[in-house]
């Protein structure tokens, strides 16, 4: 047997102490999360972020068109009116490439009038989370109530728009610029901004409830 001195004694203990303590403390570095994250009790809560409303595959839109008519026609000067555009978005997110019909009342102040339906497609020129900007055309026959002297005729328009999906509507706002072709040539040249009439409606119930 080995002597032991009193402060041999005193320092195995301790050294037996340490050796049973340092597994225990592995074991907890282990069981911390690198990545974890401290959580401020005193920082204001997050606001989810603001998504746009969703856009369906099918939409609709109703406009005010209001403008000016140029030309030999008998649609001359002040022209607004009334336009109807539905159309389809078949590619993912249903904000890309768009087909359709439209139908269309446009009027002078003297209410002469062209009556026009036909087919719509347009395409994205920017896409933001809200809204969007697209560019389009129109392609559509044309019906004027002096038929008689001229004869119907076909309309050919293009467009640019800027865009709020909102599912089964487009609200929007367009300018456009529409050309009346018969057998003579261009009879008539509209140009026009397209003001989006729910918009209008809402903001005139708004005014009324004032």
């Amino acid at each position: 047997m080995w002597g032991l001195s009193p402060r041999d004694l005193f320092v195995i203990p301790v050294m037996l102490c340490a050796l049973s303590a340092a597994p225990v403390a592995r074991a907890q570095d282990a069981a911390v999360p690198t990545d974890a994250t401290v959580v401020d009790p005193t920082a204001p809560p997050r606001r989810p972020p603001s998504r746009s409303p969703p856009a369906w595959p099918v939409r609709l839109h109703l406009a005010l068109p209001l403008g000016s008519t140029f030309g030999e026609d008998h649609l001359q000067g002040f022209t607004w009116g009334f336009r109807a555009v539905a159309q389809t978005y078949p590619a993912q997110g249903h904000r890309g490439f768009g087909v359709g019909a439209f139908a269309e009342l446009l009027l002078d102040a003297s209410t002469r009038q062209y009556g026009t339906w036909g087919a719509v497609f347009s395409g994205p020129i920017w896409n933001g989370s809200w809204v969007g900007l697209r560019a389009g055309g129109t392609l559509g026959w044309r019906t004027r109530d002096d038929a008689g002297l001229r004869g119907d005729a076909v309309s050919l328009a293009g467009f640019v728009e800027v865009v709020l999906p909102a599912y089964l509507y487009d609200l929007g706002l367009g300018l456009r610029v529409d050309a009346t072709l018969d057998r003579t040539g261009v009879a008539a040249v509209s140009l026009m901004v397209d003001v989006d009439l729910a918009v209008l409606i809402a903001a005139f119930a708004l005014a009324g409830a004032r």
